[in-house]
């Protein structure tokens, strides 16, 4: 028996192709499967090329709003969503692409990573500079600048942990971990 290709079977024309990837594709499981690596693989690609560095960001209400405004339309294109498609709100796109806000995404990179610059020994550059104040100098009357140490603490303080108790849940990534993400998901 010899071997012979099925070149006639395969048609170059895109409507069959087409409709040849329909009866392929219209497993339940495999379209599933395919769901979520479609949101997966281009969401992961978005958020580290837009988020880089985030976690030594000082983030005002409109930095957040700007991101969180760039996220969702790159959200509706990978959902093929345009404007007559009437979208009620974002908790909407979110949902259906399993995902959380900008702020709970940049929240939680800088948890993690103050978590780890506490855990540095404390002749680390992070750490000096995380603990560091200025000796000489002085803010800017009106409303001064947030500086880290205050975008910290308020951001601790909507994860509802203690600063106080910032120093002794850190040391352990187990019980950081694990604070943080009650943290954020409350």
């Amino acid at each position: 028996m010899t071997f012979q290709p099925r070149s006639n079977t395969v048609s170059s024309s895109p409507r069959q192709l087409s409709a040849g990837s329909l009866i392929v594709f219209s497993s339940t499981e495999i379209s599933l499967q395919l769901q979520k690596l479609q949101f997966t693989m281009p969401s992961a690609f978005q958020i580290s090329i837009l988020l880089y560095g985030c976690e030594a960001w000082v983030l005002y209400r409109h930095h957040i709003r700007a991101l969180e405004a760039f996220y969702i339309r790159c959200l509706q294109g990978i959902l093929g969503l345009r404007w007559w498609h009437k979208v009620k709100s974002h908790i909407e796109i979110r949902r259906r692409t399993i995902s959380c806000s900008m702020e709970c995404t940049v929240m939680q990179r800088q948890l993690r990573w103050v978590g780890h610059v506490i855990r540095m020994s404390s002749n680390r550059l992070p750490r000096r500079v995380l603990y560091g104040q200025l000796t000489h100098g002085e803010r800017l009357c009106g409303a001064p600048k947030k500086r880290f140490s205050d975008h910290l603490k308020a951001t601790l303080k909507k994860c509802h942990i203690s600063f106080h108790q910032l120093e002794v849940l850190a040391m352990d990534r187990i019980t950081w971990r694990d604070a943080c993400q009650v943290g954020l998901s409350a």
